[in-house]
C-alpha cells in the first residue's frame, strides 16, 4: 500500500508526520512525500528520513498547490491501497493496520475514513469532537449529500477506485468533498471506522479557516451536483438553505441574517419530503438509510426552530408531516426491540 503526503513549507511539522507513518504497526507500505516547491527546510527534513527505504521524495520546482501535489502523489503510488495524510497531521500507530483490515474485509467499500482528534499548533490534544458518531456505511453515503463527512487526512482508498479521478485544482478549498462527490456520482461507496486514527492539527492558517466563506460557496456547488443526481430541481436559495440544514442556529442566523422562522420551517418540511420522493424515484441513495437520515434531520430542524418560532406551532407541523411520521415509526420500532 501507499501513504501520500503533500508538503509545502512544513519544516515545523513534517518530522512528526513522517515518524507517525514510519512507526506504524503495519509495515508493508511505501511512503511518498511530494514537496510542493517549499522554500524552507521541508525537503531537507524529508531527505533525512529517507534513510528508511520505504520513503520516496518527489519535488515540484515551484509551488503548484495542494490539489496538484496530491495528484502527483496519486500518479506515483503503486500500492493496492492509498492512504492520505497532510504534512502537519499524525497517524496513530494502528491506523494503517485497521484500515487495511477493513478494506480487505469489505469489498463493497472503496473509500474508508475514520474519526479524528484535533490538536493545536503546538501538538496539544483537544477534546474529541462530539459530532463524531458511529455510522453504518449506508448512512455515511447518505450524509455526503449534506456534508463532507469523510475527512481527507483520515482516508484510505482502493487505488483502482481512484482511476480516472483526481483533485480539482479549481477547488483550493473543499477539494476533498468535491472528489468524494464525483466518486459517489460514479457509484463508489464510502465508510468510516468509528475510532480515532488521526490527530489533526488545527490552526488559523488552514484554508478551511482562512477561506470559510469560499468553502461554504463551494460546498453549495458540490451539493447542487449531488441534488441533481438525486433527481431534484431547485433554486440557488434552496441550495443555500440545504447547505444549512446540518448547521446550528447561530451559523444559520449568521449566514441568512435572521433566526430560523416559520417560512424556513415550512420550506424545510416540503424540502425533506421532496428529497424522500426524489430518492424513491431515482434510488440514488440506499434505503432505509436515506429516509431515516432525512427524517432525523427534519426532527433536528424542528428542535432548533422551536424556540424562535414557538414549540406548539413547530411540533404540530412535525407530527403532521410525512418525514415526521416516518421518524416516529422508526423511534417506536427501535424502542420495541
Amino acid at each position: 500500500m501507499s501513504v501520500l503526503i503533500p508538503a509545502y513549507n512544513a519544516e515545523d511539522t513534517i518530522d512528526a508526520a513522517l515518524e507517525s507513518v514510519l512507526t506504524q504497526t503495519y509495515t508493508d507500505f511505501e511512503l511518498i512525500v511530494v514537496d510542493d516547491g517549499s522554500v524552507d527546510r521541508t525537503l531537507e527534513r524529508c531527505r533525512f528520513h529517507a534513510v528508511d527505504g520505504r520513503l520516496r521524495v518527489v519535488s515540484h520546482e515551484r509551488n503548484l498547490g495542494r490539489p496538484a501535489a496530491r495528484n502527483t502523489a496519486f500518479a506515483t503510488a503503486t500500492g493496492e491501497y492509498v492512504a492520505m495524510l497532510d504534512a502537519d497531521d499524525c497517524c496513530l500507530p494502528q491506523r494503517l493496520a485497521r484500515q487495511v483490515s477493513f478494506l480487505d474485509q469489505h469489498y463493497d467499500i472503496d473509500v474508508v475514513g475514520s474519526w479524528w482528534r484535533g490538536m493545536d499548533a503546538g501538538g496539544r490534544l483537544m477534546p474529541l469532537k462530539r459530532n463524531q458518531r458511529k455510522l453504518d456505511a449506508d448512512t455515511v453515503n447518505c450524509l455526503l449529500l449534506f456534508r463532507g463527512i469523510i475527512h481527507n487526512p483520515t482516508v484510505m482508498a482502493r487505488r483502482v477506485a481512484l482511476t480516472g479521478f483526481e483533485y480539482d485544482s479549481s477547488f483550493p478549498v473543499a477539494q476533498d468533498y468535491d472528489l468524494w462527490a464525483r466518486m459517489q456520482q460514479a457509484g463508489h461507496r464510502f465508510a468510516q471506522i468509528p475510532e480515532v486514527l488521526l490527530h489533526y492539527r488545527q490552526h488559523e492558517l488552514q484554508a478551511s479557516v482562512a477561506r470559510a466563506a469560499e468553502a461554504r460557496d463551494r460546498r453549495c456547488e458540490i451539493q447542487a451536483r449531488l441534488l441533481t443526481s438525486l433527481g431534484m430541481q431547485f433554486s440557488d436559495r434552496e441550495v443555500v438553505n440545504h447547505n444549512l440544514l446540518y448547521t446550528g442556529r447561530r451559523l444559520y442566523e449568521a449566514r441568512i441574517g435572521k433566526p430560523m422562522d416559520r417560512e424556513f420551517v415550512a420550506w424545510a418540511e416540503q424540502w425533506f419530503e421532496r428529497l424522500m420522493g426524489a430518492n424513491a424515484t431515482s434510488g440514488f441513495y440506499p434505503e432505509p438509510a436515506f429516509s431515516s437520515l432525512v427524517s432525523r434531520l427534519w426532527f433536528d430542524c424542528c428542535r432548533k426552530a422551536a424556540r424562535p418560532v414557538g414549540q406548539l406551532s413547530v411540533w404540530r407541523r412535525f407530527l403532521g408531516s410525512t418525514a415526521g411520521r416516518y421518524y416516529l415509526r422508526r423511534v417506536w420500532r427501535a424502542a420495541a426491540l
